[in-house]
């Protein structure tokens, strides 16, 4: 099964890529096919929420969707 592979949009500190790396996530892609969406959150709590989202959703599920890390809490 491939990984999702995440477009960190450059309002979003480099330091949320370098923590998801280090978990094992793939923090670097050009092209998506799916959007997830939040609200200002402290680094924590965002790294934390992203994890989560990670390990529920498949790749293929949020292809051509919008996702919101809120339902990730």
């Amino acid at each position: 099964m491939e990984k999702i592979k995440l477009y960190i949009d450059e309002d979003l500190s480099d330091r949320i890529a370098v923590a998801l790396r280090s978990k094992g996530y793939n923090a670097k892609g050009i092209s998506h096919s799916g959007m997830v969406v939040t609200d200002y959150l402290l680094l924590k709590e965002l790294i934390r929420r992203i994890t989560s989202f990670l390990n529920v959703r498949q790749r293929d599920e949020i292809k051509n969707n919008l996702d919101w890390l809120q339902n990730y809490k």
